[in-house]
């Protein structure tokens, strides 16, 4: 699926943080992601495993603030629930990754 970055809804904030995500059903193992920004609206990510677009997805941020990532630990929902709105597949890594992005449905 193109992404077409023009129709951005929130500002784009740049980040660095590492998360789980497991689908809301609970029916598949924590799947260890990167999150590589956020906005009000939901996160954009870097998975090994490749999310079903449409799917809703438990997202927990882990880790804790300190003075390198405060901003970033204030500023993003630590925990939630988000939809799967696009996924691209990132060439020429050693291993398959897949550039997701997701919108929050509500915050459990």
């Amino acid at each position: 699926m193109e992404v077409n970055w023009n129709n951005r809804i929130f500002k784009r904030n740049i980040c660095s943080l590492t998360a789980d995500c497991m689908l809301l059903n609970g029916r598949s193992d924590l799947n260890p992601i990167k999150v590589v920004n956020y906005s009000e609206g939901g996160i954009g990510l870097i998975s090994n495993k490749l999310l079903k677009i449409g799917s809703q997805q438990v997202i927990v941020v882990n880790g804790k603030c300190n003075e390198d990532n405060f901003h970033e630990c204030l500023s993003i929902r630590m925990v939630s629930v988000a939809e799967v709105i696009w996924v691209q597949k990132i060439f020429g890594n050693k291993s398959t990754a897949f550039n997701t992005g997701v919108k929050y449905s509500f915050i459990p």
